[in-house]
């Protein structure tokens, strides 16, 4: 998987924003044949350190930055992007790698009725326990990535599951999700520029693995640290 799939032409413009606790970056780029892109033209805004930490007032600086961001990315006059994607770090979303596992006496087969049916439920097992741990927030949320990490079946890790007999799967699943109010003013400040049929959200955690993994396809392990502004 690469990160900026989307941008699946030679030469299409596209542009990436990374919405961080401490700045906002935008970039506009091309793909390239090699796979990596060319950055044509980057800015970057820091957010306001106030003495008094509140969710709110950090959510207003920080649109207010990215829309400082996506005004110049518009005022360089290069054009519009043909897809528009935009990075969350923390504590613009939450994310976790989870587990799934179902067994049974007897061999079942492993259809994809099945497997949206666990997903599904695993999805709402992780929406209900950020809910109650965020009570004081918006109770609506939007899945922002889902993405298998890996399938076993009968512990043996398989790469084309599907139609197959099993009696123990083991589905490891990736999430991220963020508050329905956080992404529609994000959308809203590029709307006001740029009218991109859909912004591709993704958590900072899987687009930097993404990144990393692709750059160094030789390093099978790495642990992958990020040091971010608070």
């Amino acid at each position: 998987m690469r990160i900026f799939s989307k941008a699946k032409k030679k030469d299409d413009l596209m542009l990436v924003f990374d919405i961080g606790s401490g700045k906002v970056g935008g970039a506009l780029f091309v793909m390239q044949d090699s796979g990596v892109p060319k950055i044509i033209f980057s800015a970057t805004e820091q957010i306001p350190l106030e003495a008094n930490f509140d969710i709110d007032r950090f959510l207003l600086s920080t649109t207010q930055s990215l829309e400082t961001v996506v005004k110049k990315v518009y005022q360089a006059g290069l054009g519009a992007p043909k897809g528009i994607f935009c990075v969350l770090s923390s504590p613009w979303h939450i994310s976790q790698t989870r587990t799934i596992n179902f067994k049974k006496n007897t061999p079942f087969l492993f259809t994809t009725k099945l497997a949206d049916s666990l997903v599904q439920k695993e999805i709402a097992l992780f929406e209900e326990q950020h809910s109650i741990k965020q009570a004081n927030t918006s109770d609506s949320k939007r899945i922002i990535e889902l993405k298998n990490i890996k399938t076993t079946l009968n512990g043996y890790e398989t790469p084309k599951p599907l139609n197959q007999n099993t009696k123990e799967l083991e589905i490891t699943i990736f999430l991220s999700m963020s508050e329905e109010e956080i992404l529609k003013k994000i959308e809203d400040t590029i709307g006001k520029y740029f009218h991109p049929k859909q912004i591709k959200f993704s958590s900072f955690e899987l687009a930097s693995f993404a990144v990393v993994r692709d750059a160094h396809m030789e390093q099978e392990d790495f642990l992958l640290v990020d040091v971010g502004e608070r």
